[in-house]
């Protein structure tokens, strides 16, 4: 499938670094990127984003992730995933994570079931019909990629059937009974939404009547279990942190002092019109 703009935008403002599969030579344009001094070997270069190329696309990649709609969720989970690696989101610093791609879902809950959030490591869950969570950070941290401005629906059967995957939980006659070892863990779903995520905005429900799987289970007592050891949380996704004049100095600040202490032998001595002199003297020549 090819890459969406939105995509590339957050490749480009989150990704670490960028360079051509075969490692032959790149380009970076200078409207774009301040070129570093290069690496010892002189193979590779550093190049960084302009402070100012940074801010508007920050502002252009804010517009395109509150534009999707329904029909693009899984392109929106895509985008949340890229998003979620590092960075500043609604204020909040997310630290740079390695992503983790299960293939089945399966092997989804058996990571899951191992992830610690000192891993530093963003799980995806397999496929579209993985109960609840599109991504994992531990066992009792969850996310969930909601797109468009309709309320957040958890369906009570996908609860019981990921409590009983991730072994947090175990059926008991017709209640879900938390595991000793889980009796008092607090569990943070995170909402992944693409709107405003403000106190009035912040709702969800506890859908009790697609327990088709599970509807011999007392949903009542269910839902107390959900509300319970369940703690929803929302961040707008659309919501990146801006630059403001001052961070815009600061870092500008920062990059002229780091070519001032550039190593002299690093430095070409000869003037940038001598060397365009010369070459019109040979090319008159």
């Amino acid at each position: 499938m090819k890459e969406s703009r939105t995509e590339t935008l957050a490749d480009l403002y989150y990704g670490e670094k960028i360079s051509s599969t075969d490692k032959s030579a790149s380009s970076a344009t200078s409207l774009i990127y301040n070129v570093n001094p290069y690496d010892s070997s002189r193979q590779f270069v550093y190049v960084e984003v302009k402070p100012v190329v940074s801010y508007l696309w920050r502002l252009e990649g804010e517009q395109k992730v509150s534009m999707f709609l329904g029909r693009s969720a899984f392109q929106y989970e895509r985008v949340c995933g890229m998003l979620m690696r590092s960075g500043v989101v609604q204020g909040t610093q997310l630290p740079a994570r390695t992503l983790v791609t299960p293939k089945s879902e399966d092997e989804t809950s058996k990571v899951i079931r191992k992830l610690r959030a000192e891993s530093r490591k963003l799980v995806v869950a397999y496929g579209d019909k993985y109960p609840v969570l599109d991504f994992a950070t531990s066992r009792y941290a969850w996310l969930n990629a909601k797109v468009g401005d309709a309320k957040p629906r958890v369906n009570a059967g996908a609860f019981v059937t990921l409590m009983l995957d991730l072994e947090l939980a175990e059926k008991v006659d017709r209640t879900l009974v938390m595991k000793d070892e889980h009796k008092d863990a607090k569990i943070t779903l995170t909402m992944l939404r693409n709107q405003d995520t403000s106190k009035a905005q912040r709702r969800h429900v506890l859908d009790l009547k697609t327990a088709l799987n599970h509807k011999d289970m007392n949903l009542t007592q269910v839902e107390e279990i959900f509300k319970k050891h369940v703690n929803v949380e929302y961040l707008n996704m659309a919501k990146w942190q801006r630059l403001d004049h001052k961070d815009l100095e600061r870092r500008m600040s920062a990059l002229l002092k780091k070519y001032i202490q550039i190593p002299p032998k690093r430095i070409r001595r000869q003037p940038i019109g001598s060397r365009f002199l010369g070459f019109f003297k040979r090319r008159i020549a």
